[in-house]
Protein backbone atom coordinates (compact mmCIF):
# COMPACT_ATOMS: atom_id res chain seq x y z
CA UNK A 1 0.00 0.00 0.00
CA UNK A 2 1.47 2.92 -1.15
CA UNK A 3 1.54 6.07 1.78
CA UNK A 4 -0.38 9.38 0.95
CA UNK A 5 1.78 11.95 -0.44
CA UNK A 6 1.26 15.69 0.73
CA UNK A 7 -0.01 17.85 -1.91
CA UNK A 8 -1.00 21.51 -1.91
CA UNK A 9 -4.91 22.08 -2.53
CA UNK A 10 -5.75 22.47 -6.41
CA UNK A 11 -8.82 23.96 -5.84
CA UNK A 12 -9.61 27.87 -4.80
CA UNK A 13 -12.35 26.19 -2.69
CA UNK A 14 -9.36 24.16 -0.27
CA UNK A 15 -7.66 27.54 0.16
CA UNK A 16 -10.28 29.38 1.52
CA UNK A 17 -11.20 26.85 3.75
CA UNK A 18 -7.63 26.65 5.26
CA UNK A 19 -7.76 30.43 4.97
CA UNK A 20 -10.83 30.07 7.64
CA UNK A 21 -9.38 27.41 9.63
CA UNK A 22 -6.08 29.52 10.19
CA UNK A 23 -8.22 32.85 10.70
CA UNK A 24 -9.86 31.42 13.15
CA UNK A 25 -7.39 30.00 15.82
CA UNK A 26 -6.00 33.48 15.67
CA UNK A 27 -9.37 35.45 15.40
CA UNK A 28 -9.53 35.66 19.49
CA UNK A 29 -6.59 37.73 19.49
CA UNK A 30 -6.98 39.69 16.58
CA UNK A 31 -10.42 40.82 17.74
CA UNK A 32 -9.65 40.88 20.73
CA UNK A 33 -12.37 38.43 23.06
CA UNK A 34 -9.05 36.24 24.26
CA UNK A 35 -10.61 37.16 27.32
CA UNK A 36 -13.84 35.10 27.44
CA UNK A 37 -12.57 32.10 27.27
CA UNK A 38 -15.85 29.63 25.97
CA UNK A 39 -15.82 32.25 22.77
CA UNK A 40 -11.65 31.29 22.35
CA UNK A 41 -11.77 27.83 22.58
CA UNK A 42 -14.58 27.59 20.25
CA UNK A 43 -12.67 29.32 18.14
CA UNK A 44 -9.47 27.42 17.97
CA UNK A 45 -11.33 24.24 18.17
CA UNK A 46 -13.25 24.86 15.23
CA UNK A 47 -10.33 26.11 13.00
CA UNK A 48 -8.56 23.34 13.96
CA UNK A 49 -10.91 21.13 12.83
CA UNK A 50 -11.67 23.07 9.72
CA UNK A 51 -7.79 23.01 9.14
CA UNK A 52 -7.41 18.85 9.40
CA UNK A 53 -10.88 17.97 7.68
CA UNK A 54 -9.30 19.96 4.73
CA UNK A 55 -6.05 18.43 5.03
CA UNK A 56 -7.81 14.90 4.89
CA UNK A 57 -9.64 15.75 1.60
CA UNK A 58 -6.01 17.06 0.10
CA UNK A 59 -4.66 13.48 0.78
CA UNK A 60 -7.75 11.70 0.49
CA UNK A 61 -10.28 13.04 -2.04
CA UNK A 62 -13.92 11.60 -0.93
CA UNK A 63 -16.83 13.51 -1.59
CA UNK A 64 -18.44 13.56 1.94
CA UNK A 65 -15.30 15.20 3.05
CA UNK A 66 -16.54 18.15 0.66
CA UNK A 67 -19.62 17.72 2.44
CA UNK A 68 -18.57 18.19 6.05
CA UNK A 69 -16.48 21.53 5.06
Amino acid sequence: MAAPQFSLPKHWEDWCAWLLGFWLCISPWLLGFDLEPTATRTAIITGIVIVFVERMAVYFYRAWEEWIN
